[in-house]
Parts: structure tokens; sequence; C-alpha cells
């Protein structure tokens, strides 16, 4: 019998006190965390966790974090066909910010498109002339005049 809709198995649990970690299982009923520790019930799906946690940063590491959240949950549900056509290709330098300021971009295969902030910036592996981010850069020398 199904008890919750999510169960993260075998994982390092940290609960954001500052606490130390511990090993167990994390089970997720609705939008609530339903059960911490030795998760004994079932789920509509399960994500074994072993190793998944990069322990020098506590964090996880975004490919696993993307397959999870994304590949894992739609072949759950029967969604199999949309990730065998998706590729990243290598970024590449473009110069189109002000002032010439370069950028890394890269052409994705297989995204119908590509949604930040509510506008489509990238339809079928081509660019639109919308552009709705901002610019992350680190703090620039001034140039002496």
């Amino acid at each position: 019998m199904i008890e919750f809709d999510l169960v993260i198995r075998n994982g390092t649990v940290l609960d954001g006190t500052g606490a130390e970690a511990i090993h167990g299982d994390i089970a997720i009923s609705g939008n609530k965390i339903a059960a911490v520790g030795k998760v004994d019930g079932r789920a509509a799906q399960e994500i074994d966790a072993a190793g998944c946690l990069d322990r020098a940063s506590d964090r996880l590491p975004l490919p696993w974090t993307i397959h999870a959240l994304t590949e894992r949950p739609a072949k759950a549900v029967g969604v199999n066909d949309r990730y065998d056509a998706l590729k990243q290709h290598r970024p590449y330098i473009v110069r189109d910010l002000p002032n010439g300021g370069r950028r890394l971009t890269d052409v994705p295969q297989g995204y119908i498109a590509t949604i930040l902030s509510g506008k489509i910036t990238n339809r079928n592996g081509a660019p639109s002339a919308q552009m709705p981010g901002r610019l992350l850069r680190e703090p620039q020398e001034r140039a002496a005049i």
C-alpha cells in the first residue's frame, strides 16, 4: 500500500539548524515532510540518494538534482519520450552585450522553448529578441583615463 507521494532513501539529511547530518530517509505527502529517519512505508515515487551529497560543500550535484527533479518524476508517471532527444552542446562566447561585452551561450537541441520570466528566449534552438534576465558579473576595475 502506498503511504507517501515521495520517499528519498539513503540520504544525508541536513535539517538547516547546523546540527550534525544524519543518514536516513525523508517521506513527503502532499507538500509536507511526513517523516524523517528510517521510513518503512512505500511511496508512489522513490529516489535513492546514496552518495548524492557533496560532502565538501554540503550541496547536491547539479546533474543529479536536475535528473531527480525532471526525468525521474516524468518516467514515474509514464512520460518516457522527452529526454532522449535533449542535447546540450559546448558553450561558446558571443559579444552582444553593451560595449562589446562577452557572454557564454549555447545552442540547445531538442527543446521546444526556453522561458525566462515569462518570456520565450529560445524557440526550437533559435534565440528570440527577448532577453528579460539581468546581467550578473563580478565587480570590474575601472580603466585609468
